[in-house]
């Protein structure tokens, strides 16, 4: 009967009071729980923010792992090395005495023992030992006794 006062204090205006009470109630209980849940989750966000740091530094620890056993791996072979070139010089070192190559060769032999010699020129060494000291050749038709 009366549209306007019904307007502002009628029933369509309190049941929207009612309405937006409840809407407000909803969001503010959906608010509480969803803080519920973040706080119950707050150790599953840290775990999860540390996870790069965390592959990283066990890519680091896997790496540097791997960069010391192949440097003991390199060491170990570097002395297999030189103790190849000691017993080298021992077996060769009276035979190229009689052949006057043992001054030569004995250095040849150091230059191969160097580490800051750089690989292509090592690789000229032995291709030098292997073609210029006859101390170092198999022994040849005219050194092999006759039957």
């Amino acid at each position: 009967m009366h549209p306007i006062k019904n307007l502002f204090s009628g029933e369509l205006a309190r049941a929207m009071l009612i309405q937006i009470q409840k809407l407000k109630l909803d969001l503010e209980s959906g608010l509480l729980e969803m803080d519920q849940i973040l706080r119950a989750n707050a150790i599953n966000f840290a775990v999860l923010a540390a996870l790069p740091a965390f592959g990283l530094s066990l890519l680091l620890l896997v790496f540097v792992r791997t960069w010391a056993l192949r440097e003991e791996e390199a060491l170990c072979k570097f002395g297999l090395v030189l103790y190849t070139l000691d017993r080298l010089c021992k077996a060769v070192e009276s035979h190229a005495k009689e052949t006057g190559e043992w001054l030569s060769l004995r250095e040849d032999i150091f230059d191969l023992a160097k580490l800051d010699m750089g690989m292509p020129d090592k690789l000229i060494v032995v291709s030098r030992l292997k073609w210029m000291y006859s101390c170092l050749l198999p022994y040849s038709s005219s050194r092999l006794p006759r039957l």
